[in-house]
């Protein structure tokens, strides 16, 4: 048996510091050995070179490096697969639900996404031979909604005996972010004393954009480890940057909601928690209870070092392409407008940037003007800076999130020539004719 490795036995770690690191979540050595160097060293506020120093040692105590092949297809033959109770499924998925493994089950309202976790519940509990591990289950239940009653059912339907089947599912309710963290620390605690084989959990919608401390919007899936995220401490109301030390995915039961703000969007379950501004309180409460006008809790600015991309240039015409550019056969970049003198001083800008723009010319039937640019080469430049060129897919590129400041107002100005405005009423508004990148424009300014 492998001896358990404690924080305090890793060389550079003391007390004070394994105290520091279990308080955000640190309680692997697992955890710190895949952490960057940074990320470890503002948790733990010890300097990078100290925190390089300590990943490497527990990446020697865990000898995690290169393995042979022959060990690899060995572990390989420890991964079971738990039936889903469908045999279509199961030959969908290999043979079943993999061991040693996370699997996500994904799918629109109403799918019967959490059946399959109320199946699974009960399916690992079956012998070896039917497919099971013979072994319990955690169900971390973030929203109320975990059923006794469809699992008892389950488990009649499959010859078990309903009481038995319930003792051995483990179930936890998650009342708030903290005490979700906490159980998911707890679960391993759990697995040892209890026999457990699954563990279920539960996450905000997988297309939701976080802002890391980076000032990259990621999806969830994206975010964890290596994007520490901007959160706010309520002991001071102060902005910091802080490490996920767990990514938490749910399969949810219910209708998602999607609130909107003056600048944003979220997709949620009705019963995902926000901090809501009640008077002279901060409160938490669920998605369902929020009422049109009410204040809730958000990172209003995080400043990020920046660095610079293409250069200001370059950033207004990618503005303007993404704005109301085209492509045609994969080799001809096409800008058609109304205002020939907005037309003029972009292909201007085009000669500058060295991309040889044919003349413009006018469009009698649409009563518009408009130029081409033939350059294989350059729609490759744009594919490769992660433009895309289908006129519902457009969206603002990654890069242009960590430009400067004069390249974020040029991409800007490029922009909003093709394709919005700003106008002034009772509050500044933007408007823009794709709706959608007015939500991720709220990153940028």
């Amino acid at each position: 048996m492998e001896k358990e490795i404690r924080l305090e036995d890793i060389p550079g770690i003391g007390a004070k510091i394994a105290e520091k690191l279990r308080e955000v979540g640190f309680a692997d050595p697992m955890a710190i050995a895949v952490a960057s160097p940074g990320e470890l060293a503002s948790i733990a506020e010890i300097g990078e070179a100290t925190a390089t120093k300590i990943i490497n040692a527990v990446r020697n105590m865990l000898e995690i490096g290169f393995e042979s092949a022959d060990k690899i297809l060995e572990r390989k033959k420890s991964v079971y697969r738990i039936t889903t109770g469908c045999e279509a499924l199961d030959e969908l998925l290999g043979g079943g639900v993999p061991t040693q493994a996370i699997t996500e089950v994904y799918g629109p309202y109403g799918s019967g996404k959490t059946q399959i976790g109320f199946q699974l519940a009960v399916t690992t509990q079956l012998p070896i031979e039917k497919k099971g591990l013979e072994r319990g289950c955690l169900w971390i239940d973030t929203e109320n909604t975990f059923s006794p009653n469809r699992v008892a059912s389950i488990a009649q339907s499959l010859g078990l005996k309903p009481e038995n089947v319930l003792k051995r599912i483990f179930v936890a309710r998650a009342y708030n972010v903290d005490h979700q963290i906490f159980l998911v620390e707890k679960a391993p605690e759990m697995i040892e004393k209890n026999d457990i084989g699954l563990i279920v959990i539960d996450c905000v919608h997988p297309e939701t954009k976080i802002l890391t401390s980076k000032g990259l919007p990621v999806s969830p899936e994206n975010s964890l480890k290596e994007n520490p995220i901007v959160s706010i401490d309520f002991d001071n109301f102060s902005q910091n940057p802080s490490p996920i030390t767990a990514l938490i995915k749910k399969l949810p039961v219910e209708k998602m909601l999607k609130i909107t703000t003056s600048t944003r969007q979220i997709k949620v379950t009705p019963t995902h928690r926000f901090f809501r501004l009640n008077e002279d309180r901060i409160e938490e409460v669920y998605a369902d209870q929020l009422k049109v006008g009410d204040y809730i809790l958000g990172i209003k600015k995080w400043v990020v070092n920046c660095s610079k991309w293409l250069g200001k240039e370059w950033a207004e015409f990618i503005g303007y392409f993404v704005g109301d550019g085209s492509v045609i056969q994969g080799r001809t970049i096409s800008f058609w407008e109304e205002d020939k003198k907005l037309l003029e001083h972009y292909r201007n800008l085009a000669i500058s940037l060295k991309l040889k723009p044919k003349e413009i010319k006018k469009d009698g039937k649409k009563n518009c003007y408009y130029f081409y640019i033939n350059s294989a080469k350059l729609v490759r430049q744009f594919e490769e800076w992660g433009l895309k060129f289908e006129s519902g897919e457009k969206i603002i590129p990654k890069k242009i999130l960590s430009a400067t400041d004069e390249e974020l107002a040029s991409f800007l100005r490029g922009l909003f020539d093709a394709d919005g405005c700003v106008y002034f009423g009772g509050k500044n508004k933007m408007k823009m004719r794709k709706s959608k990148k007015v939500y991720k424009l709220h990153h940028i300014i």
